[in-house]
């Protein structure tokens, strides 16, 4: 592992207005120890991400809070993570809307900030028009229009299925959920990015294929469980949900192609032997 000083910064937009869309107030949160857990699990989860961060004044502890009277509404409050060192630069590795934001003084005098996270929670409640198409349409076309009405950027990585005269009610986010479903496709919302692909398939790389190894920082040896292979290896942003990597270890079974269906990042910031880990559980390219 790189002995660098880790960085993990905050940028916290809260939003004004009856539903949080109208204007906003952001705040960037840099050089605090902060512990982190991003994680993607698949399915119809989205990425999500648990957030403890130290240091903060009371009185923007208080600003930042979110959590009040009303705690099941959800406004378009949003929490972008950018982590790394100034030696191989910042990336960011989520971007969503927060779903809970308080103090927590339990452990006081270290008192924690707590921010948890979902992408796409905001659009699974804001309400929406119905989606309807007369006669075929490509699934790409439907999921194309989707993202422009969430203000994020479309992602296709192969998929050619069209519909049928396809009716979707109710939030852009159960839309999307309708149309995948349909279409019997994989898809995810991670920074601010819609992603499709074929359901035994995989997204597109770029560049050569990620090759996870002892000597490009796996810890330990891969896992073996019914869903395929899973590897903890040293913090790498280039892995992705739903791409494909190669794996090489002492263990014959474990050598190849496999497509990750589990994602997550443990991150920490400002702490002597902290946690710069990224995790992944994979199914074999050629199986799914």
């Amino acid at each position: 592992m790189s002995f660098t000083r880790k960085r993990i910064d905050l940028t916290i937009t809260l939003g004004e207005g009856e539903f949080g869309d109208e204007g906003s107030n952001t705040v960037t949160l840099t050089g605090l120890r902060v512990q982190s857990l991003i994680t993607i699990p698949g399915g119809e989860s989205m990425a999500g991400a648990q957030v403890r961060a130290y240091g903060l004044p009371l009185s923007m502890m208080n600003q930042l809070t979110t959590i009040g009277p009303i705690n099941t509404a959800y406004r378009n409050n949003k929490l972008l993570m950018a982590v790394g060192d100034d030696e191989n630069g910042m990336h960011v590795m989520y971007s969503g809307t927060i779903g809970e934001a308080h103090a927590d003084f339990q452990g006081m005098p270290d008192v924690a900030f707590n921010v948890l996270g979902w992408a796409g929670l905001y659009d699974s409640v804001k309400p929406v028009g119905a989606l309807s198409y007369v006669g075929t349409v490509d699934v790409a076309t439907v999921m194309q229009e989707l993202a422009n009405t969430m203000g994020l950027t479309f992602e296709n990585n192969g998929v050619q299925v069209q519909l049928s005269n396809p009716y979707f009610p109710g939030t852009a986010l159960a839309q999307v959920r309708a149309c995948a479903r349909a279409a019997d496709i994989n898809y995810l919302i991670d920074r601010d990015t819609l992603a499709i692909w074929p359901r035994a398939g995989a997204r597109a790389t770029t560049g050569d294929i990620q090759l996870i190894s002892p000597e490009t920082g796996m810890r330990g040896y891969p896992m073996f469980s019914s869903k395929g292979i899973t590897v903890v290896t040293e913090f790498n942003p280039n892995i992705k949900f739903g791409i494909p990597v190669k794996v090489s270890s002492s263990l014959d079974a474990a050598n190849g192609i496999w497509n990750i269906c589990d994602l997550s990042h443990a991150l920490e910031s400002e702490s002597p032997d902290g946690a710069w880990f990224t995790q992944f559980t994979a199914f074999p390219q050629n199986g799914y």
